[in-house]
């Protein structure tokens, strides 16, 4: 892929870079973030 992310410098960063780079490699701008921190995910972490 012809794109980079600059390194995270917590989780925030983290979960947003994941959240950018799924959203370029599957071609969808509509991904989000499924809850909020503190919020029950039952493991499941992109939607």
């Amino acid at each position: 892929m012809g794109f980079r992310f600059q390194q995270p410098n917590n989780e925030d960063e983290s979960e947003q870079m994941c959240l950018r780079y799924y959203r370029k490699l599957w071609s969808n701008e509509s991904l989000k973030l499924y809850a909020e921190r503190g919020e029950k995910q039952d493991g499941i972490d992109r939607e």
